[in-house]
């Protein structure tokens, strides 16, 4: 994209007005890479939002921290960063014990919904 800037000032050549026009070639232009970030920031945000709405909170999370990320616009880590404290507030929590005969057993292992749980 081209921009043309047209000064106020206008030099007068014989019974004419002679207008200077320059183009801003010094321009800053637009970094694809800076883009393809923050489009990427703003498809987490939707992803988190939908799976927030879907009550999915362990994937809403997942996408609140992919941006809150730094490399992501201000706003756009804002909302995420705020966003994730709330569903890491809404997160279910719980704490498993596990014993044999009256004594902790160290080796359980846990799954929930067939998924390994690590802890």
């Amino acid at each position: 994209m081209r921009f043309v800037r047209v000064r106020p000032t206008a030099l007068a050549v014989g019974s004419s007005l002679l207008f200077l026009v320059t183009t801003a070639s010094s321009a800053p232009k637009a970094d694809p890479a800076a883009a393809a970030r923050k489009a990427e920031c703003v498809a987490s945000l939707d992803k988190a939002q939908a799976s927030r709405a879907g009550r999915k909170l362990t994937n809403a999370r997942s996408s609140y921290v992919t941006c809150s990320h730094e490399q992501c616009p201000d706003m756009i880590r804002e909302d995420c960063t705020k966003g994730l404290r709330e569903v890491d507030e809404a997160l279910p929590s719980i704490t498993l014990a596990a014993s044999i005969d009256g004594h902790d057993a160290t080796d359980a292992k846990v799954s929930l919904d067939g998924t390994p749980i690590d802890g």
